[in-house]
Parts: structure tokens; sequence; C-alpha cells
């Protein structure tokens, strides 16, 4: 069995929860708190290199005020190939967000 070790990358995050799902179109879909601290901004990221570059970033929730956070974001792709997020947002509510930004 390898196994490759673990890197640090240059996708700022603030040790919360991610999710890569791999598009119908062939591309890579993350999304993410890309923040180095707090979570009061929520983005999609697409990559057409397998994750190398993330050409396209789009923001799907951003505060300023304080305690507001965006946690949990998961990604699913439906069978139109439309994405849908879903994320607590002052938890426990949770949001979700049709997105097209596999059409970018």
């Amino acid at each position: 069995l390898f196994r490759s070790p673990v890197v640090d990358s240059d996708i700022p995050n603030p040790g919360a929860g991610a999710e890569v799902v791999n598009h119908p179109d062939g591309t890579w879909i993350l999304i993410l708190n890309d923040t180095e601290s707090g979570r009061r901004r929520l983005s999609v990221w697409r990559s057409d290199d397998e994750g190398r570059t993330w050409k396209w970033r789009r923001p799907l929730e951003e505060s300023t005020e304080s305690g507001h956070e965006y946690s949990y974001p998961s990604l699913l792709v439906a069978r139109d190939r439309t994405l849908h997020a879903t994320y607590s947002h002052q938890a426990p509510a949770v949001r979700t967000a049709p997105s097209s930004i596999a059409k970018a």
C-alpha cells in the first residue's frame, strides 16, 4: 500500500471541513471556508487539472458581522449536473444553495 506524505497546501483554511466532488464535466469542485481564521466566508472553487490549480472561485456567503459563520459544507451533483451546496449557518440552521459554477 502506497501512501503519499501529507503536506501543507496554498489553499487557505481555518481547520474547517471542506469537500471535493468530481463533476461529470471532468472538473473538480471544492467547497470550503477559504480564510486562514474564522468561517465568515464560504466559497466554491473549480479546477480543470485535478486540483493542481483552482482557476475559478466564487463566494457563496460572506459576512463581516461578528458571530456569523458558515460551517460543515457539502456538495452534491444533481442528475442535470447542477451543483447543490449544503452548510450550516449560525448552527443549527442549515442552508442549501444551487450553484452554476460548473457553467462558468
